[in-house]
């Protein structure tokens, strides 16, 4: 998801646009069985229906029933898993206990991180 640096209160998230590499990427890792990938993200408490639209959101871009694999949190430290791919270190994903790779769109290739995943 598209949204101004350090932004999210106050964004319009139905308006977003996806990072279509990024969407393929989620796509090839869902259907290869050696992976089981969930989505986890955060919406501003100040705007409970920013919290729909990122869930329609992901419906919208990623798929029917990829909200099955949303969850909304503040808290991504307390997610088991090994390996979490977000644009910040906020909410606790500076402190996720596997590896945080930390993507912004034109600073790290798709490639970079297939080969980071090991995929």
């Amino acid at each position: 998801m598209r949204y101004p640096e350090g932004q999210d209160d106050g964004v319009d998230f139905h308006a977003l646009g996806p990072i279509p590499e990024m969407v393929e990427l989620y796509q090839r890792l869902v259907r290869d069985e050696r992976y089981e990938v969930y989505i986890a993200s955060t919406a501003p408490w100040s705007e409970p229906e920013a919290w729909m639209a990122k869930r329609l959101w992901v419906e919208r871009y990623l798929g029917e029933g990829a909200f099955k694999r949303l969850t909304l949190t503040h808290h991504k430290e307390m997610l088991i898993g090994d390996y979490l791919i977000d644009d910040r270190l906020a909410n606790g994903a500076a402190e996720f206990r596997g590896e945080h790779i930390q993507y912004r769109e034109g600073e790290m290739s798709i490639a970079e991180i297939e080969e980071r995943i090991g995929y």
